[in-house]
């Protein structure tokens, strides 16, 4: 299946948000508010930025010109080298490699062209495909400390155990 990856448009943001809220998708994130909405989404992708704070950016995933997935990141502010990445894809087509190969073309413009040193991802204990895709592209297991962990809890209304990953430009140039 050929995959096509593009900077997320507002038209995207609707079936981002609908792949988001998808039953299947749901478990394997933080959990949904009220304000997981395709107005909130849109005005965080592209709104006002502030300036010296992190900008939040999304990279759409498509199949045939249709949204199947998308990769988020957060870049900027005071760590503008590096860039925390998270991302869906809709159930219809898990355990095919899609995401393996988005990820692996958005990190190589990611490092290479965009001078970022490292991604960070996290994803729960318990969703292993999340976990052997990170051991696929290389990603190193770097842990949570229990104060980020109480409040990630907290903010993110999330009680599972979550797993920190960390993939470097020289690991990735190194593959």
């Amino acid at each position: 299946m050929e995959i096509e990856l593009r900077d997320t448009s507002e038209v995207d943001v609707a079936e981002i948000v609908r792949i988001r809220r998808d039953p299947l998708v749901q478990p394997h994130q933080y959990r949904l508010t009220r304000y997981d909405t395709v107005d909130r989404l849109t005005e965080h992708l592209f709104g006002d930025t502030k300036p010296g704070l992190d900008v939040m950016k999304s990279t759409t995933v498509l199949s045939d010109d249709r949204v199947i997935g998308n990769i988020c990141h957060s870049h900027g502010g005071v760590y503008e080298k590096y860039c925390y990445c998270g991302w869906n894809l809709a159930p219809p087509y898990w355990g095919r490699g899609i995401m393996s190969l988005a990820l692996s073309q958005f990190f190589g413009s990611l490092f290479s062209e965009q001078g970022i040193a490292a991604v960070f991802s996290d994803c729960f204990s318990n969703n292993r495909r999340c976990i052997r895709l990170m051991q696929k592209l290389n990603y190193d297991p770097i842990g949570i400390g229990m104060d980020e962990r109480l409040q990630i809890a907290i903010t993110a209304r999330c009680y599972h155990w979550i797993r920190r990953f960390m993939l470097t430009s020289e690991v990735w140039h190194a593959r």
